[in-house]
Formats: C-alpha cells, sequence, structure tokens
C-alpha cells in the first residue's frame, strides 16, 4: 500500500507539473517589485548611477530598467529555456537550507523517500550555470519531468555578461551582452523576492489546482493597490557582507529571540518565523521531523490563541466578504519579531469549539489576513531587492589626472570611495573607444595589496590624444572587507567598480608642452581639463615640428 500510494503521488504531481506552476508572487507583480527596487537603488547608489552613466551608448536607463522587469518575469518561464521548469527552483527554507521537497497531496512523504524537486533558490540566483534537479516522475515508465536543467541567469553568469559589456571590442557585442547582464539582473531579483513569500521558505508545494496559492491569487488580483514602498535595505548598518545574507544570515534557526531585530536578518529567516503557510502554519499542529513542521510563529508563544480560545471576543474583529460585512474571529501575532494584526482567521467550528487544530482550526484565506500580509512582505521584497542591486553596485572610483612632462604620459590616480576595500589580486583596467566605437586596453594593473576606502593607485597611460577619446576605468576582482579574499565566495574575484571619463583634446597656452622642455608654447599643446570626467591633451600643427610623429 504504502508503495502504491507513492507511486500514484510522484505520477499525480508529474502529470499536473506540465501544466502548473509554483510562482512566489504572480509574474505582473514581480514586475511591479522589481521596477519600484530600480527606482529606489538609482535615487541612492552612486555607482549604480555611474555604472549606465559609463554605458549610456550601449544601454539606456529605461532600457536596463525594462531589462530588469522582463527578467523578473520570465524567471517563472517553464522550458523557455534552459532552466526548464524553472519554478521548481524557487524555494529556500532557511532551516534546513534546502529547496522543494515537499509533496502536497501527503505532507507526510518527504526525502529519502520523495526525492528533492527543486535546487534551492540561493544555490539557483547564484552559481554560473547552476543544474537544476533531475526530477524524474516514475523511471520505469520512461516519464521525465523535469532534467539536464540549468541557469544562465546566475549572479555568476551577469558578472560575466558585464565583464563582455566592459570589454568586448564592438559596441554591438557590448550592447547585446549589457541586455543580458540586465536581464539576468531581474531574474535574481525575482528569486530574491521569492523569499518574501511564507510557503516558498517554509516547504510548502502549491503546485496542483486545489493546492493554490492564496498569496499568490490576493496579489495579482489587488497588485495595483498594494503598497511596494521604495526603501533600500541598509545592508552595510545590518551587517550584510555576501550575497547569501540578502537569504539567510544563518542567525535564525527556529530561535525565537533572533526575529526580534527583523533587519538583520535574511529575507527567507523573517518570512520563515514570521509568517504561516496554507498547511504548514503552527507548529502545534505538527511533530518535529515533519516536513510542515516549523518552530515560528508559535500559535500559543506568538499569539493571541491563549486569550481567544478562553473569550473569543477579544478576537472578534470587522470582515467583508464581497459586498457583505460582517465579524470574524482573528489571531493576531504579537510577540516573537513583527506584529500583525490578522495572522490568520479562525474557522467556524474553531471558533465553536476551540479544541479542534490544524486547517480545521483557522486559515488564511481572508482578505484581512492577506492584505495585512501584503503590506509587510512586498515593502520587504522591494527593500532587499533594492538592497541586492546596491550591493551588485557597491564599487565606486573616482579619478584625478596630472600630465607628466618628463615621460610624456598621464597619471591616473584611481581612488576607491567604495564603502569596502578593493583586494589584492584584482586587476585595475584601463580601455579606450576609437572614432568606430572599437574598444581597446589600454593598461592593466595588478593590485598587490588592499585598496582600502579612500586609498588610491596611479596608473600612468601614454599620451597625448589628438582626438577626443571615451575611456573608462575599472576595478575587477574582490570587494569585501579588506584582507579577507573571501569574504564573499560567490563574488569574489569578478566583482567591478567603474568609472568613466574622456580625453579632450582643447587648446591652452599656458600648459607645459612637452616639446618645449616643460614650458608654455603658444597655440602648441593644450590643457588637462579641471573636469575629472575629461581629461586630456590635443596638439596643434606648427612648421617647426614634423608632422609625421607617430604620438600626433
Amino acid at each position: 500500500m504504502k508503495i502504491e500510494s507513492r507511486k500514484v503521488c510522484i505520477l499525480t504531481l508529474a502529470l499536473t507539473f506540465c501544466f502548473c506552476r509554483a510562482s512566489a508572487h504572480e509574474k505582473a507583480v514581480h514586475q511591479e517589485i522589481a521596477q519600484h527596487a530600480v527606482d529606489a537603488a538609482l535615487s541612492q547608489n552612486q555607482g549604480y548611477s555611474e555604472f549606465l552613466n559609463v554605458v549610456s551608448l550601449e544601454i539606456g536607463s529605461t532600457e536596463s530598467g525594462n531589462n530588469i522587469r522582463d527578467g523578473a518575469f520570465h524567471e517563472d518561464d517553464m522550458w523557455e529555456d534552459n532552466g526548464g521548469f524553472r519554478s521548481f527552483n524557487h524555494f529556500y527554507d532557511p532551516i534546513s537550507g534546502q529547496g522543494l521537497s515537499n509533496i502536497p497531496i501527503d505532507d507526510k512523504i518527504k526525502p529519502p523517500m520523495c526525492p528533492r524537486v527543486g535546487t534551492n533558490s540561493f544555490s539557483w540566483a547564484a552559481f554560473r550555470n547552476c543544474p537544476g534537479v533531475n526530477f524524474l516522475g516514475i523511471p520505469s515508465l520512461g516519464l521525465g519531468v523535469n532534467v539536464n536543467t540549468y541557469n544562465e541567469y546566475s549572479w555568476q553568469n551577469v558578472r560575466d555578461k558585464e565583464w563582455l559589456g566592459l570589454t568586448a571590442l564592438k559596441r554591438e557585442d557590448r550592447k547585446d551582452a549589457l541586455a543580458k547582464m540586465f536581464l539576468g539582473l531581474g531574474h535574481v531579483l525575482h528569486l530574491l523576492e521569492d523569499d518574501s513569500q511564507p510557503q516558498h521558505v517554509r516547504n510548502e508545494q502549491h503546485l496542483l489546482p486545489f493546492w493554490r496559492s492564496y498569496l499568490e491569487t490576493y496579489g495579482g488580483n489587488n497588485r495595483a493597490n498594494l503598497i511596494y514602498g521604495s526603501g533600500v535595505l541598509d545592508w552595510r548598518a545590518a551587517g550584510f557582507s555576501k550575497l547569501e545574507d540578502f537569504w539567510n544570515r544563518h542567525h535564525y534557526n527556529g530561535n525565537g529571540s533572533a526575529l526580534s531585530d527583523g533587519s538583520t536578518l535574511g529575507l527567507a529567516e523573517f518570512a520563515n518565523g514570521n509568517f504561516i503557510g496554507k498547511s504548514h502554519s503552527f507548529p502545534e499542529y505538527s511533530s518535529p521531523g515533519s516536513v510542515a513542521y516549523y518552530p515560528f510563529p508559535s500559535r500559543d508563544h506568538s499569539t493571541t490563541y491563549n486569550q481567544v480560545k478562553s473569550n473569543p471576543q477579544v478576537g472578534v474583529k470587522p470582515l467583508k466578504i464581497g459586498d457583505h460585512l460582517g465579524q470574524g474571529v482573528y489571531l493576531s501575532k504579537n510577540s516573537d519579531g513583527v506584529n500583525i494584526e490578522h495572522l490568520c482567521r479562525v474557522n467556524y467550528l474553531g471558533a465553536k469549539i476551540p479544541g479542534l487544530s490544524g486547517a480545521v482550526y483557522c486559515t488564511i484565506y481572508d482578505d484581512n489576513v492577506l492584505k495585512d500580509y501584503h503590506d509587510i512582505i512586498i515593502p520587504k521584497a522591494v527593500e532587499y531587492s533594492a538592497g541586492l542591486l546596491d550591493y551588485f553596485f557597491r564599487g565606486q572610483l573616482q579619478i584625478s589626472v596630472t600630465w607628466d612632462s618628463a615621460n610624456y604620459n598621464y597619471n591616473l590616480q584611481v581612488i576607491n570611495t567604495s564603502s569596502q576595500a578593493l583586494c589584492s589580486g584584482g586587476t585595475i583596467y584601463v580601455y579606450q573607444d576609437d572614432t568606430k566605437f572599437n574598444r581597446t586596453l589600454v593598461t592593466g594593473q595588478l593590485l598587490t595589496s588592499d585598496l582600502r576606502p579612500g586609498d588610491s593607485v596611479t596608473i600612468q597611460i601614454a599620451g597625448p590624444v589628438a582626438d577626443t577619446t571615451k575611456c573608462i576605468v575599472f576595478y575587477r576582482g574582490t570587494i569585501g572587507k579588506s584582507g579577507d579574499l573571501a569574504s564573499d565566495p560567490v563574488d569574489a574575484g569578478i566583482a567591478i567598480a567603474v568609472k568613466g571619463f574622456t580625453l579632450v583634446p582643447e587648446t591652452d597656452p599656458n600648459f607645459p608642452c612637452p616639446d618645449c622642455g616643460g614650458q608654455p608654447c603658444n597655440g602648441c599643446p593644450t590643457m588637462i581639463n579641471p573636469n575629472s570626467n575629461s581629461i586630456g591633451i590635443a596638439r596643434v600643427e606648427s612648421t617647426s615640428r614634423p608632422k609625421n610623429r607617430k604620438d600626433l
């Protein structure tokens, strides 16, 4: 009987996978969250703005924002790319660190009896070409559901596209790479946003039509009225130092005390410990070891359950069903993390027979409950997504240029204006564009020691230029704590900080001419533009100098 039950369970799941998905929010809601995150990050992140300034000839701010929105939308695609059923990889349990394994027909079935269905969303979001789980429905029938899939839109893949978008020779190749870079960022944002949906961090499958998500349906139906907010997570103040922190700080492991300061938690920790799902709800309704068991929120210790049980009138609040007004009995969450006025509504039988438990006792299928959830989780999703963009573009540079007449070159002083060190082992590159927008490497310099915030390094580049020349300088390596090369294993060696500048020919009779022993020469040389973003030297031909010099 157990074997047959398992086969029926897996077969049913396999067949329904073909036309159901497990999104944490409706696609349109993901787009809105992503757009608000972009707007918030752009208004507060100098590195993000400077990056867009540098790549403005290849991709504009509006187009890049649209690509992020598109990526957030398409992360829920099914068999549209190498990701297969991408939604299988949208779950992350911060306590176990695992992805989806729950079969909703029977919550007692769990690994190893039921195999994992998907990779956890952090790994799927983080690692280059991260493979999905090969989920086989019934091997004896040759029924394969989700096989040989991988994610080409991970964080590390996005960094690869960023590198190409800055260094490719042809402008059209850079444009294509940057478009894919921003698209990939949208995919990564989607995966973080999923952590705000309680079912996705409590291993609660909701693929089947009769197991649909009330949370997602409510969000989709009310997306125009959701409160999105415009905050940016201050990940520095919260102590975040790596990509994983946005998912999981490993501060909350079922300990209620960690929930008291939600600002220091990863988004999955926050949602897991503060909200309940449809079937994976209070720990009082499950046993430790059950797939549905999570220590918090606790019915007895985190809510008003005991007061309502002894006097149901304590929980009575207005209730609207369609056009009808009435009253309902609710449990409020008043400790162990955030306060929620309507955490769940007590069912009719639960109110009549207080000793009942489980889904018979309470439900989240209630507009008051779903509104309270969304009023908290949607702004939180925006805040963390904006913080993630801020983290991606955390590297910042400033430059200062002086002319070395003795050695006939520019001294380019590169200053680290980031809040973190540019670590040794990384390289500072200088590239320039010609008049046809072909980009070539001018020079590169390996850092042999950490470039801490405020520190600078000087790079020499040959001059002068005869034509206006667009240049970029950027660091590629590890951006993190000084001396800690592995502060973020996902981003180590591939993080980027960039600054653009232009070499502009301008005549200045007072400029010390390198051809005249460093003395001014009327009409002959030019100046270095005082604007740190625009530097250069130009030459005016005279009969006293040869016209075939290679440096003209």
